[in-house]
């Protein structure tokens, strides 16, 4: 499609904004984001003229259905953590937690089997540094917990990683999406950016994942309902297969000794715990295990 080059900067630059606005939104207002990705789900119809594929089916379920069903309810839990209600205490157990780091990795796994079956193989391997060095959220003798569900409002979803980490799944996604699909290259480096901002902005890497968890989110329910993506910012034009090599390669030389450097930081900690960055994770006697749930 023909696009003419200012309208990439307006197109693309408004929808990062749109993007920060919502994870604001839906960071503040959790019960308006419980409700919201609720009622997305009544698109499902739509799904069957948009969504081609097992991968686009794939991501779609894997990303709307937690969004929807385990990151609202979980929030909403611990909003009311005082309530003894086992229906909130269900939802207040580790198994959520366990449950979203599963769906990282399912979501990690999904593109780099993708990477490996298009060829782009440089890409395909650091995916699978990604899958490896994904902080688990609770660890046996562990001090601290690396995924948690704030107990105080707005009630965050967190993820303890580090900034290389965040950083380097922002640049292997990027580079996964250009091989992928060109022609939505563009709207998904929006995505990609905005969530790799919204924690610098905020000055807490923490939020890195909650961002992440809602502009895929949004970015996944419009392109299953629609096409609007393409007439506005339309890259297919982009496109290169050295471009792909060289970014496969330049994304495999960083990977690597970030995963030097993150198991010998493991290795070397008196609990294995891996390492994290400059606000450290809660305690885990802060966050005692829910065993009936766990």
């Amino acid at each position: 499609m023909n696009i003419p080059v200012w309208q990439y900067p307006l197109t693309m630059g408004g929808y990062i904004l749109l993007l920060l606005g919502l994870v604001e939104l839906m960071r503040k207002q959790p019960k308006f984001a419980l409700v919201f990705w609720l009622l997305s789900l009544l698109s499902f119809p739509f799904w069957f003229e948009y969504l081609d594929g097992w991968f686009r089916w794939a991501k779609t379920l894997s990303v709307l259905l937690p969004t929807a069903l385990v990151v609202g309810f979980a929030r909403i839990a611990w909003m009311y953590k005082d309530n003894p209600h086992r229906f909130w205490q269900f939802f207040r157990g580790d198994w959520v937690l366990k449950f979203l780091y599963g769906i990282l990795f399912l979501n990690i796994a999904e593109a780099t089997l993708k990477d490996f079956a298009t060829a782009n193989y440089f890409n395909a391997i650091c995916g699978v540094i990604l899958c490896i060095t994904i902080p688990f959220p609770r660890y046996k003798h562990g001090e601290r917990v690396y995924w948690v569900i704030g107990k105080d409002k707005p009630n965050d979803l967190l993820f303890y990683s580090t900034a290389a980490w965040n950083f380097l799944y922002t640049t292997w996604n990027m580079a996964f999406v250009y091989g992928e699909a060109g022609s939505y290259f563009a709207a998904s480096m929006c995505i990609l950016i905005a969530a790799e901002l919204y924690p610098v902005l905020k000055k807490r890497p923490e939020l890195y994942i909650i961002a992440r968890v809602y502009t895929l989110a949004f970015h996944i329910l419009v392109r299953s309902c629609s096409e609007v993506f393409v007439p506005l910012m339309d890259s297919g034009t982009w496109m290169n297969d050295n471009v792909l090599w060289t970014w496969g390669l330049i994304n495999l030389i960083l990977h690597v000794p970030f995963a030097i450097w993150y198991f010998r930081n493991k290795r070397h900690s008196a609990t294995k715990e891996p390492p994290f960055g400059n606000r450290p994770p809660p305690l885990a006697k802060d966050y005692p295990t829910s065993r009936a749930f766990a």
